[in-house]
């Protein structure tokens, strides 16, 4: 529970010692009056089934920051929910997924504008090679009285192995006027003109593709601050 005119940081690091198991998280966050949440989480679940359910309620001028960043799982399922309640809201949501082997990932969001004039962004990138599959279903739901929303989701996908498969399925809700809101969806694979001109300087293969991936995912990651949390390295190792 964030107070009034409370600021917090949480880091969350879910770790995989091994074990074959099926978990089950809830996590709820309120937000009161003008208070500051920043909550930073990261997975890798290779050998589990990991369900998670993180719940968001806010009030007034409140502030959210929050990343979700998973390397991977057997099936790693995430639910996402946002109310917002009152007006002046101030967010900032990313996710990162990224997939190898057969990992299944999957991520579903609702922000719910039940008041206006308050600002969403929501922003989802996944990099899947070998056999993973990705899944993505976001929506963005305005009720009458939320007049003034400014919303936006979008989903950006790089597929870098013929097998690996991303579900996409960005949504609008809109039940009054007076709002600004905007979804997406981008899938793709690495630019091969863009490889071609790294490779012509003289930069090896694998070195091009990792320059270009961090570029890919580098204005979600900037938006955070992440120092603490060494997220470059742990990118890099998983590149």
């Amino acid at each position: 529970h964030s107070k009034k005119n409370s600021s917090a940081s949480i880091y969350i690091h879910h770790i995989n010692d091994g074990a074959e198991c099926a978990i089950n998280s809830v996590m709820e966050f309120f937000c009161d009056n003008k208070s500051n949440l920043n909550i930073f989480e990261f997975s890798n679940f290779k050998d589990q089934e990991f369900i998670n359910s993180t719940n968001f309620s806010q009030l007034d001028d409140s502030k959210i920051n929050f990343l979700s960043a998973t390397f991977g799982g057997k099936l790693y399922r995430s639910n996402i929910e946002v109310a917002i309640n009152g007006e002046g809201c101030d967010n900032n949501f990313g996710v990162l997924m990224l997939g190898d082997t057969n990992d299944h990932i999957d991520y579903h969001v609702n922000i719910n504008h039940n008041s206006g004039n308050s600002f969403n962004n929501f922003n989802c990138k996944s990099l899947l090679k070998d056999n993973s599959i990705g899944v993505f279903n976001g929506k963005i739901l305005v009720e009458k009285e939320a007049a003034g929303t400014d919303s936006k989701l979008n989903n950006n996908n790089l597929l870098l192995s013929e097998k690996s498969e991303i579900q996409s399925n960005p949504q609008l809700e809109i039940n009054c006027e007076d709002v600004k809101c905007a979804h997406g969806s981008t899938t793709g694979n690495i630019d091969k003109e863009a490889l071609f001109y790294l490779r012509s300087r003289g930069i090896s293969l694998d070195r091009a593709k990792a320059i270009l991936i961090h570029g890919f995912i580098s204005k979600l990651i900037s938006s955070f601050n992440l120092d603490i949390l060494f997220i470059d390295e742990k990118i890099n190792k998983w590149i």
